[in-house]
């Protein structure tokens, strides 16, 4: 019996009928071995045309914009079964309502609650393709969109519920590098990651994987191999660390717009504020107390929260704001390597890069930095930890 192979390729990869006959071509070798599911995003950048027509159109409501957007993945879907067919592989399209991919309400981010595999194993008694369109699903009939990024989730869902050996994710790098390639000239491709090193990536603004995929890859211990669409290569694949009690760098990612709040509020709000900033991209950085006053020094991924945010918490007084970038050194290990903070802290302060603030966690070390020097920093942590060299 065939196995299930589930694809998925970026907006870059698909973002042509040119660029889709070539995929095709490689996908139609595998049909001889695989039962094969392709995930598309929207074509090039449609997603950000949709949503800038839709602002245009001042669609505002959630519901309204989530089936307004999505039609970029339907469309990329449609045209890639036909180049398919025109190149003689049997193919359809299943879109999320008909998979289905149902999720909860949460219009804009929803959460996938459950997929029936069913019409997918179903299909594949006459095609040798299905394609999926990326980035939705659906709540009582009404289409639902996952979040930026949302085709990696999709795939990764339907290689789980499918019983896939492992996701294989497309995209215009050769795989998951040490870090942004526009920063420093000489990246690393990384052989292999571990889960948590990846969400720490991903979290940290490197865009080559939706952090949310990670973490449903990780709950069920579905493989990724993150590949380049235009160019042969194993790949970085992502997946549970074998090496035991592993202490390493892996690379260094930049988050350049964050927004460093510091607010003081008095201690019998502190609950208040944790409601407020429920499902907010937001650290806390620091906090301290005296003579009944909280003091807190918050960093927002996104400006235009902070005020919709903080204006539910009563008698909070925002003491400073300022905008920044974060520099995140991620690896495995991180919470036992004591002297890394001030390892990190040495090599900034020898090229006078001023660091405002930091949060550690197991995958990671976060550092808050001016947007003005935050690219400097990233080369002059890549190389003190001499991240283009493999390790020994």
């Amino acid at each position: 019996m065939k196995s299930i192979l589930v694809q998925k390729y970026g907006g870059t990869s698909v973002a042509s009928p040119a660029l889709m006959q070539t995929i095709a071509r490689s996908i139609k070798p595998l049909i001889l071995k695989h039962r094969i599911v392709v995930v598309v995003s929207a074509m090039g950048k449609t997603t950000d045309q949709l949503l800038a027509q839709a602002q245009d159109k001042k669609i505002t409501n959630a519901k309204d914009l989530d089936a307004f957007v999505a039609q970029g993945e339907n469309i990329s879907a449609n045209t890639f079964c036909e180049v398919l067919k025109s190149m003689g592989v049997s193919a359809c399209v299943l879109l999320g309502h008909e998979v289905p991919i149902r999720t909860n309400a949460n219009f804009g981010s929803a959460l996938i609650q459950t997929i029936n595999p069913h019409n997918i194993t179903n299909a594949f008694e006459n095609v040798d393709v299905v394609v999926v369109p990326g980035f939705q699903g659906v709540y009582e009939n009404h289409i639902t969109t996952l979040g930026r990024g949302g085709s990696d989730l999709t795939a990764v869902a339907l290689s789980v519920c499918l019983g896939a050996e492992y996701c294989e994710i497309y995209t215009d790098v050769p795989g998951v590098m040490t870090t942004d390639p526009k920063l420093y000239d000489e990246p690393r491709m990384l052989k292999h990651l571990g889960y948590d090193e990846m969400i720490a990536f991903s979290y940290a603004g490197a865009k080559v994987l939706q952090a949310r995929c990670v973490v449903l890859a990780k709950r069920y211990g579905m493989p990724i191999v993150v590949k380049s669409s235009f160019e042969e290569g194993p790949g970085t694949w992502v997946g549970k660390e074998h090496k035991v009690e592993r202490q390493r760098i892996s690379g260094v990612a930049v988050k350049n717009k964050q927004t460093i709040v510091s607010i003081q509020l008095p201690q019998d709000q502190i609950l208040n504020m944790k409601q407020a900033l429920q499902g907010a991209s937001c650290h806390v950085l620091s906090f301290r107390s005296q003579n009944a006053q909280a003091y807190f020094d918050l960093a927002f991924d996104h400006e235009n929260e902070i005020t919709k945010r903080l204006k539910e918490i009563s008698d909070v007084t925002v003491v400073h704001q300022r905008n920044a970038a974060c520099v995140a050194i991620v690896g495995s290990g991180l919470m036992i390597q004591e002297e890394l903070f001030f390892d990190v802290q040495e090599a900034l302060c020898k090229k006078n890069i001023e660091v405002f603030g930091s949060y550690l966690e197991d995958a990671a070390l976060s550092l808050i930095i001016s947007v003005e020097q935050s690219n400097q920093a990233v080369r002059v942590l890549h190389e003190h930890f001499h991240l283009e060299k493999e390790p020994n």
